[in-house]
């Protein structure tokens, strides 16, 4: 399953194989034309910012807004539970690669730390300077986060410390993904994407800037495969060689508009990118000629 969050409040479940769509909550717009529904559903105080599935497929998770971070049990479609804490917009989420830990980032500058397993809030992360605006998960325990604040932060969840990582050319860290235990990638306004080793606190390698806001990141875990997605008309995708500290551009497929998130099926043979007129979070600039939709490209 994928899903797949808006700026109009709705929130949709996706059958990848069968092309059914399940709308779990409706646009603002149906809202608002439905009597028995309260007069606030109309407003943007209900935009969906963040999504996440379980590696399982069996919990989906959305926040936005409202401050919430809702859980649904995709079995039903319903909405089991829902986290209360978040002091601002919640504005990111991840699951653990494989478990059911939540982490969930906010404009609070807080992380948070749930179990889905037993429905209950963990502990609060405090370090980020400024608002949190990505954040990914893989096996080590250790959630990854970008800021507003120019820096990326590695979270010992064990040894309750965090790691604090800079970006060589500074701005906003807008996007971060695992690429395996040990290694990972950032990118965001600077339009740059950086390689980074865990242990160590200045990137491995970066790319060139492309003066295109890096909005969003995807890999194949655990391979040598990244895409990153921006707003300059195109998903690149790179190949990353450990041994030698490099990334190398190898394709790019079109596509209008802001990349506000790249997703790669368990099975490797498809992206999930969601895309739009607008940046995720803000309404800085508008891509005319882009379809606001989940759009999925098979691979190789």
């Amino acid at each position: 399953f994928a899903l797949s969050g808006s700026k109009d409040n709705s929130l949709i479940k996706w059958d990848i194989e069968t092309g059914r769509r399940t709308v779990l909550i409706r646009s603002w717009g149906k809202c608002a034309k439905d009597p028995k529904l309260p007069e606030q559903t109309n407003q943007a105080r209900h935009e969906i910012l963040a999504v996440a599935v379980s590696m399982d497929g069996r919990y989906g998770v959305s926040a936005g807004r409202d401050k919430l971070v809702k859980i649904w049990d995709f079995r039903t479609n319903e909405n089991v539970k829902t986290f209360k804490g978040h002091q601002d917009a919640v504005t990111c989420a991840a699951f653990d690669y494989d478990s059911y830990n939540l982490f969930t980032g906010s404009l609070d500058r807080s992380v948070k730390h749930w179990t889905v397993e037993e429905m209950g809030y963990i502990e609060t992360l405090f370090g980020h300077q400024s608002h949190i605006n990505a954040i990914d998960a893989f096996r080590s325990e250790i959630p990854i986060t970008g800021s507003r604040d120019n820096t990326v932060r590695g979270w010992k969840i064990s040894a309750q410390t965090h790691l604090v990582y800079r970006p060589a050319k500074g701005g906003s860290v807008d996007a971060v993904c695992y690429l395996n235990n040990n290694h990972f990638l950032s990118g965001g306004e600077d339009g740059c994407v950086s390689l980074w080793n865990a242990g160590r606190k200045k990137p491995i390698f970066s790319t060139a800037s492309n003066l295109k806001w890096i909005t969003s990141i995807g890999s194949i875990k655990s391979s040598n495969i990244v895409f990153t997605g921006s707003n300059e008309g195109f998903i690149k995708l790179w190949k990353v060689s450990l041994k030698n500290k490099k990334m190398k551009e190898i394709n790019k497929v079109p596509m209008n508009g802001f990349i506000n998130g790249i997703g790669v099926a368990n099975s490797g043979k498809f992206l999930i990118v969601g895309a739009g007129k607008e940046h995720r979070l803000g309404r800085w600039h508008i891509e005319k000629n882009a379809k606001n939709g989940l759009f999925i490209i098979p691979l190789p």
